[in-house]
Order: C-alpha cells, then structure tokens, then sequence
C-alpha cells in the first residue's frame, strides 16, 4: 500500500517540477515579444538632425526646408520601418486586432486551465475567466482609447491579486502548489495597456497611470512574499524575495518609460516638421518680397511721377505708362519664376538673375529717377567665375537696397552701387543720400537680406552712413548697406 502511494505520487512530483515551471517560461516569452512589440514601435530615432546648410553653387536662397515626409522618413530610419508604422497608425483596429489575437492565443488557454480547474462555485470562476478574457480584449482598445482601457485593466489586475490562490486536487497536481491568479501569464496584459497611456496621453494622465502601476507593483509584492508558488522554482526563499522586487519594478518602469519615450518622440517630430513647414513659409514670403517689392517701388514711383507732370508735360506721360507696363510685365515673369521654384519639374528649368543682370536692374531704378552711379563688377573676372549662389545673394542685396532708397528717400536720390570681386569674397556697397534716418529698426527687406547673406556664410552691415560732398556745402546723411559674400576662393 506504502509502495502504491509512493509510485503515484513520483511521477505527479516530476510533473510538478516539469509543467509548473512551463508557466513561468510562458510569462517569460510572453514578456519578450510584448516589450519587443512596444520596443519596435519606439523606432531608431538616429543621429539629431540639423539644419541644412547651402551647397556651393546652388541658386535657392538657402537650402529648402524638407517636406514633413521626407523629414519624417529620414528620422524614422529606413522605408519599411515607416511603412509599417503608417500601416498601423492608418488601421489602429485591425493592427491591435492582430495584437490581440496573438497574444491571446499565446497566453489565455494555460490562465482558463487554471481558474476552470480551481474548487471555487462556477459564477466566480465563470466571471475570473470572462475577466480573463476581457483583459485581452482591452487591447484592441488600447491606442483609441487608452485612459480607459488602463482604468479597466488595473481593475482587472487588482481582483486577480486580492483573490485567493488557485487550489484544488487539480491545480495541485498538475503545478504542485497553490497558484496565485496574479501569476498568469495574461497579467502581463497590463504592461501592454501601461505602456499605450503614456505613448498616446498627456504627462498628467500618464503620471497618474505610473502612480496607480507603483501602487498595484507594491501590492503584489507583498501578494507573491509569501507564495508558496516559489517552492515549484529553483530558487531559496531568499533569492525570491530578492529577484521579487527588481522584476515587478521592471514590468512597471519598462513599458512606462518606452511608452513616454515613444510621445517624446512623436511631439519632436511634429515640432520639427512644423518647424521645416515654417522655414518653408519664411522662404516663400521671402521670396515674394524680392521679386515684388522692387518693381511695385518702381511702378508707384513711376506712376506718382506721371500724375505730377500731366499737367504740365503730357508728353512724358505716355513713356512713363509703358515703363510702368514694362515694370510690371518682369514682375509678372519674376512671379511665375518663383512659382515654377515651388514645382519640382519645373525648378531647374527657372533662371535665376545674376551679377550679370545688374545693369538692367540699376537701368530700371534710374528710369524711376534714381541717381545710380554703377561702373559694374570692379574685378578683372567674367561673371561666369563667380558661383550660383554668392552672384544670387549680391543680386538681391543690390536690388533690397536700391527698392529701399525708392520706398523711403524717394527719387532723385544718389546712390552709389560698388560690387567688388576679392579672392575669396564678393563685397557688395550701396549707399544714399537721403538724408538722415530716424528709425532703423530692420523690416522684413533688411531681414531678408541677412538671412540670405548669413546663408552662404557672409555677413551684413547697415547703418547710417555720411559722404563728404564738398560741392554740396559739407557732409551729407544717408544709409549705406554693406555685404561680404563668399565665393569659394582663396584668399591671397
């Protein structure tokens, strides 16, 4: 009889040690591929983009900002990270559907095992188990409704650790101890639910959530202290108790932190695609002001002038209304210039202006009544030596400063233009007598200007400036705006 008893139950004690540890390994890669999952939705952020700097010889005003999706893409990393990611971000449901079903499959049939076999009345194990299955219900919830879905997964959790362990002749026999419902592996579901409230919330909701997973981390501790669960592991007591605190810590601060890492990163990447966006507009309306601005001066100086002598000389009527026309027309094809900057087709085939075309420009200025006073490029260079984008900038410094003298000094104002090609600089030099300035605080031309001047890597002065014109009785006020553009050379 002794024999019988001891035959029996040695091949229920190797089982123990066999099957109960199984669940455990269960929990274990249920862990893995869960903080795999959350993990791969962080992405690689890589190296922190900078902002781009002008290629020698390009002819924008300073390198286009990227578009969001090119920008988003590069951060990213590669294309089939961020096609998957727009896969899921598109189809929430179906992509946590999936997520669901997988996790169910892996992890609900050993937790049914446990609470259908326990001794306890049917309703109670019948609602442990409809808990159960909620639980993984919950994630197909998780991204669209995370605060929610937390709420209802840390009730979840909290009746598995306040129910007693599982008991009963079965449950015995096939893990060898009572086991604690807290231990199944479907309790790592709350990791998942954790992790979607701080990627997908606000920093209030999420530190709340970190606030209740510490709390439920404590109570479970003390839950499992005791567990006679431990004895069916490899372990003493006291390795238990000491591996006990550090792992349920890790199942809280994991997936909380991976989760506030992934929304750092979504608000970073929003922040600098809102940013490129801006630069964009700043460019644009940059652009605008260059293109418009000179010829509306012209055509308004122009179209004040002809008013004033219509009277007096009709004759000279009719040539300032075909100059205005004529003012208008380039403003027109300068327009339809930047339009085609913005078309991609047809971005390389938009000529940009020059040095070269200074004297057309200067010409026009003077028919407005401006005294110019130009000799062209003082250097022994051709204009094809001088790079793309300094002859560009020294193109719209010229023709800033010159709109400027027409909008505020008014005609028959003298200005000086200078553009000096140095070995490794063009500096450019125009300067008014206007008389003095009151106010020189910078708008939106003079702003412009620096930008483009600092985009190459120049630099910008302007001022008030004084000339000594001893014919005209002494020293004369005006404005003088001054330019070192670098063109790639060497200096000597």
């Amino acid at each position: 009889m002794h024999a019988r008893q001891v035959s029996t139950s040695a091949p229920s004690r190797t089982g123990e040690n066999r099957v109960f540890p199984g669940l455990f390994a269960c929990s274990s890669g249920s862990v893995v591929i869960i903080w795999v999952l959350m993990a791969s939705t962080v992405g690689a952020t890589g190296p922190r983009p900078h902002r781009p700097r002008v290629a020698r010889g390009s002819t924008s005003r300073w390198t286009p900002a990227p578009t969001c999706g090119a920008y988003d893409g590069r951060v990213r990393g590669s294309l089939g990270t961020e096609r998957v990611e727009s896969w899921q971000r598109s189809r929430p449901w179906l992509a946590d559907g999936l997520l669901a079903v997988a996790l169910g499959v892996l992890l609900i049939p050993s937790g049914v095992g446990v609470l259908a076999s326990a001794p306890w009345p049917l309703p109670a194990r019948a609602a442990l188990i409809a808990g159960l299955v909620a639980l993984h219900i919950l994630v197909v919830f998780r991204r669209v409704r995370p605060r929610a879905t937390f709420v209802a997964g840390s009730a979840v959790l909290a009746a598995f650790v306040c129910i007693p362990d599982a008991t009963g002749p079965q449950v015995t026999q096939t893990y060898g101890a009572p086991v604690p419902v807290v231990l199944l592996p479907s309790s790592i579901i709350f990791c998942v639910l954790l992790y979607s409230v701080a990627a997908h919330r606000g920093s209030t909701d999420s530190y709340r959530a970190l606030a209740v997973a510490a709390v439920g981390g404590l109570l479970v501790v003390v839950r499992l202290w005791n567990a006679e669960a431990a004895a069916q592991l490899p372990l003493s007591m006291g390795l238990w108790r000491a591996m006990l605190i550090p792992v349920v810590a890790a199942f809280v601060v994991v997936p909380w932190q991976l989760g506030r890492l992934r929304q750092v990163r979504a608000r970073y990447l929003e922040a600098m695609a809102d940013r490129a966006l801006a630069d964009e507009r700043r460019r644009i309306a940059g652009e605008l002001h260059d293109v418009v601005s000179h010829s509306l001066a012209v055509m308004v100086s122009q179209a004040e002038g002809a008013r004033m002598l219509a009277d007096r000389k009709p004759g000279v009527v009719v040539p300032a209304l075909d100059r205005i026309a004529t003012t208008g027309q380039e403003a027109m094809h300068g327009m339809r210039a930047l339009l085609d900057t913005l078309d991609p087709d047809a971005r390389d085939r938009a000529p940009q202006p020059t040095p070269a075309d200074l004297d057309a420009l200067l010409d026009r200025a003077r028919r407005a009544g401006l005294d110019i006073h130009w000799d062209g490029i003082d250097s022994t260079a051709t204009d094809a030596d001088i790079p793309a984008a300094p002859g560009l900038v020294a193109y719209r410094v010229v023709q800033e400063s010159v709109t400027n003298v027409l909008k505020h000094a008014g005609p028959q104002t003298s200005v000086t233009v200078v553009v000096r090609r140095e070995p490794a600089e063009l500096v450019v030099e125009v300067a008014d007598d206007g008389g003095p300035i009151l106010d020189v605080t910078p708008g939106r031309g003079l702003l412009g200007m620096r930008e483009r001047v600092e985009a190459v890597g120049g630099r910008l002065t302007y001022g008030r400036h004084t000339f000594r014109r001893p014919h005209q009785g002494g020293d004369v006020s005006g404005f003088a705006v001054r330019a070192h553009i670098p063109t790639g050379g060497v200096a000597s």
